[in-house]
């Protein structure tokens, strides 16, 4: 990964964490290090975004005070695949520490209800995460998928690019294949993506429901 000038004391600081390209396919891929003057990038994470989520407020995190800013700088050669790319900084001779957080239910709770109007509620007498009572994540209930998954609401398309991001992270069944749902091994979910799955997440499932008025989704899996 290749960084301008102007952005790298921010880097080198930890002031900034996260970075948006656009590319016809990903360059780099998770706990990848690439070498940054006399340290290395680390790569935490790898979300698939649109062009539409990219927000003022990201814009500044990635180190940019406008969006136009931001994507003069993001795009490189002629793709237009968009990767929200979350990383670390590892200064010269720096050693990675596994964190150990474990990523369970309750971790999840914590961060989706930072998300304006998530609640508590629960499907067929499982906890759940919904969103002004439209389905937002659930522990999977179908025998199909695998133990300390999440399953997330999200578009089939939105879906298709975090399968070839991120295989080891996100996953789907012939049960849950016609359905706007990922699955996500919590196992292997780092945090900062979980975030910004969920974020994504929170808007599928507002634009679905302005779409549909207020009757509930016609195809929702847990």
């Amino acid at each position: 990964m290749v960084f301008t000038k102007h952005l790298r004391e921010g880097i080198r600081r930890g002031r900034i964490r996260c970075s948006i390209r656009i590319w016809t396919r990903s360059h780099v891929k998770v706990g990848g290090r690439y070498r940054m003057d006399e340290g290395h990038i680390v790569v935490d994470s790898i979300m698939p975004i649109g062009l539409a989520d990219i927000t003022d407020d990201l814009a500044r995190e990635s180190g940019f005070s406008t969006v136009d800013g931001l994507l003069q700088t993001a795009k490189h050669g002629g793709g237009d695949n968009v990767y929200l790319i979350r990383f670390h900084y590892l200064p010269p001779g720096g050693w990675d520490v596994p964190k150990g957080e474990k990523i369970d239910f309750d971790v999840v709770r914590e961060i989706a209800k930072t998300l304006p109007g998530v609640e508590d509620s629960t499907i067929h007498g499982a906890p759940s995460l919904k969103v002004r009572g439209k389905l937002l994540a659930c522990p999977p209930l179908h025998q199909t998928a695998e133990p300390d998954s999440l399953a997330v609401r999200i578009s089939v398309d939105q879906r298709a690019k975090l399968l070839a991001a991120e295989p080891r992270v996100y996953y789907v069944t012939d049960h849950y294949v016609n359905y706007p749902t990922v699955l996500v091994r919590l196992s292997h979910v780092h945090r900062d993506a979980l975030r910004d799955l969920l974020s994504l997440s929170w808007r599928f499932v507002n634009a679905s429901a302005k779409r549909s008025g207020t009757k509930p989704s016609r195809r929702t899996k847990e």
